[in-house]
This record gives C-alpha cells, structure tokens and sequence, in this order.
C-alpha cells in the first residue's frame, strides 16, 4: 500500500506555522490598560439653599453672585438731592433820619424854631408854617337875617354851594293824602316814608297868608 506523503507534508507545514504564530504571540509583551480615575473638586457654596440670601455670609453671597446671580448686594436708592436753602430775604431799606423832629417844642415853635426847622416842618407835617392859612371869601352867617336885599350875588352863590344859604327860593308842593298824610312845603323831595303823618280829631293848617 502506498502513501499519500504529500498531505503529510501540507499537513505538517501548516501545523508547524500555526506553532509558530502561536510562540511569537506568546512572546510579544502585552498592552496594558490604564484607567484615570475621575476626580471630583466640591463646591466651595451651595448657591441653590432655598434659605434667605440676606442671612448668608459674606464669602457666600460675594461666590454666589459671581456665579449663580443670586445674594448680590441691592441696589440703593441715592437719597433725593435736597432742595436748595430759601435765600434770606433782603432787609427793607432803612430809612435816613428826619433832619427835624416837627414834634418837639411845638408848643413854643414860633419863637423856637429856626427858619429852615420852620420851613420843612411846613412842608412835610403842616405845622411851623409862618403864612396865615386862606380865609372863607365869604361869611354866611354874616346878614342871612336880609340875605335876599343885602348879599351880592357872588355871596349868594358861594354860600348857597359851600353852605346852603342865600339859595333863591324854588316854588314847593304840599301834598295831603290818606289818614292824613302830608308831605310839606318844606320837604326837600317828595319821599313818602318822610311824611308827616297825623292822626286824631282837630284842625290842621297847611297854608296860611
């Protein structure tokens, strides 16, 4: 029987490959693997305390601002700007001093005053006045008694205006009505609430010439 040598061979050259990748796998160093551990650094706050920012410490709230927005300082309302001082107000202008007090020794100013003491006490009080005041033109009380035949007619007219005397007579009205009542010759108007009012049995006259 004869032998299929050729397999054999094809057989043991593969086996002897396979041998052989296996020793050069075996001596290749190996790869090593190396895992970092994660590190974690904590927080120096924790801003998300649901407590009150205003209780929280300084350091707190100056790291909480920078980064979460929260314990900021608030903002201060500037105080209003106060209104300006109200400027004095100005003194009245002092008045310059009379050069003559017109009050003192008036009782003896005619023998006591001087000339200009006499004439700016006239001038600014009415008194020391040296000229004699004007007179009346005319003296009503002077013959009213025949002022019709005695007085001029100037007089007339003046005193007539000023004093109600030696005004030339006007034609007058009595009147008589009611109860009775009389408004007489001589009432000045003809106002019914001035009327003279009599009341009784009797005899009135109203004319007699």
């Amino acid at each position: 029987k004869r032998l299929n040598y050729t397999c054999m061979f094809i057989g043991g050259g593969v086996g002897v490959l396979l041998l052989v990748l296996v020793v050069i796998l075996l001596l290749l160093p190996g790869t090593t693997t190396t895992t970092t551990p994660m590190t974690t650094t904590a927080l120096p706050f924790n801003c998300m305390t649901m407590d009150n920012p205003d209780m929280w410490s300084p350091a707190k709230k100056t790291y909480c601002c920078a980064h979460g927005g929260k314990g900021c300082p608030k903002p201060t309302t500037p105080a209003p700007t106060p209104p300006p001082p109200t400027p004095p107000k100005p003194k009245p202008p002092t008045q310059p001093p009379l050069p003559y007090d017109c009050g003192a020794g008036v009782a003896n100013w005619e023998a006591g005053w001087s000339d200009a003491k006499k004439a700016w006490c006239c001038a600014h009080g009415g008194q020391g006045c040296t000229t004699p005041k004007p007179t009346q033109p005319y003296d009503c009380n002077a013959g009213f008694s025949n002022w019709q035949a005695g007085w001029s007619d100037g007089k007339k007219e003046w005193c007539c205006t000023h004093a109600a005397r030696g005004c030339t007579p006007v034609s007058k009205l009595c009147t008589l009505w009611g109860d009775p009542h009389v408004i007489s010759f001589d009432q000045m108007d003809t106002d019914k609430n001035k009327a003279y009012s009599f009341y009784g049995d009797g005899d009135f006259w109203l004319v007699k010439s």
